[in-house]
C-alpha cells in the first residue's frame, strides 16, 4: 500500500549536490488504471545499480495499492515508446 506524502522545504541546503540523490525518468502508459514506467539512476557515486520499474496503481488519491515489477533496461526502453505524452525527468534528493 502506498500513502502519498509531499513536503515543501522552506530552504534548500547550499551544498545540495553533497546529499544522496537520484535521477528519475518516468512516463505513464495508462492513466486509468495508472501504469507507469520509471528508471532510477543513482548520481551520488554510491555504487547502487540503476533500476527500471513498471508500476500499476489501484484507484484512489491518498491511499492505494501499488504493484511493482522490475524491468531490464531494454524492456524499459521498449515500454517508454508506449508512453502517453512525454517522459519527464526529475532529481530526488534525500535531505535528513
Amino acid at each position: 500500500m502506498e500513502i502519498e506524502r509531499k513536503y515543501l522545504p522552506l530552504d534548500l541546503p547550499r551544498d545540495l549536490e553533497s546529499y544522496p540523490h537520484k535521477r528519475l525518468t518516468q512516463g505513464y502508459i495508462s492513466r486509468d488504471p495508472v501504469i507507469r514506467v520509471r528508471s532510477i539512476e543513482t548520481l551520488d557515486g554510491s555504487g547502487q545499480e540503476d533500476r527500471y520499474v513498471l508500476t500499476v496503481k489501484s484507484s484512489g488519491l491518498a491511499v492505494r495499492q501499488e504493484y511493482e515489477l522490475d524491468l531490464t533496461r531494454s524492456q524499459f526502453d521498449s515500454l517508454s515508446e508506449k508512453v502517453e505524452g512525454h517522459l519527464i525527468s526529475k532529481v530526488r534528493y534525500v535531505i535528513p
